[in-house]
């Protein structure tokens, strides 16, 4: 019988206290403009009203959309290239056609082998740099 009065009793106070609390805890939320208030929350607290910042927006540059193009000149320009060592010109054409057919043969015959494609792609830029090269000692700006 101890136990049980003492059960209730508890069970009691706790549900006064719940009881009690209950209200203040709902005029507390009820006050939606809390912040408005002074700390007595018996007159409102005067507003007030910052000017809004001034926001200088960034310098826009704007460049031209392509540069200004330079006059033609009045006549065709001439490459002696083609005229002086037009054998050197089509050797390395042919060169160059020969180098991409191995690439697209390698890749043709693959079968996926990351060493081998890494050792291919070593040799085919060591190529293609030799041949590059060679066609920048012609003067030639593109094959």
């Amino acid at each position: 019988m101890n136990r049980t009065l003492r059960s209730a009793l508890t069970l009691s106070a706790g549900l006064a206290l719940a009881l009690v609390a209950l209200p203040a805890r709902a005029d507390h939320d009820g006050d939606r403009d809390h912040a408005r208030r002074d700390r007595d929350c018996d007159r409102a607290a005067p507003v007030v009203v910052a000017p809004a910042p001034i926001v200088v927006p960034p310098r826009v540059v704007v460049a031209p959309a392509y540069p200004a193009a330079r006059p033609a000149p009045a006549y065709a320009p001439v490459r002696p290239v083609y005229w002086n060592r037009g054998a050197q010109v089509r050797e390395l054409r042919a060169e160059y056609r020969r180098l991409d057919d191995a690439r697209a043969n390698f890749y043709a015959t693959w079968h996926g082998n990351p060493v081998r494609r890494d050792r291919f792609e070593a040799w085919y830029a060591g190529r293609r740099a030799e041949l590059d090269h060679r066609w920048a000692e012609l003067g030639m700006t593109r094959y």
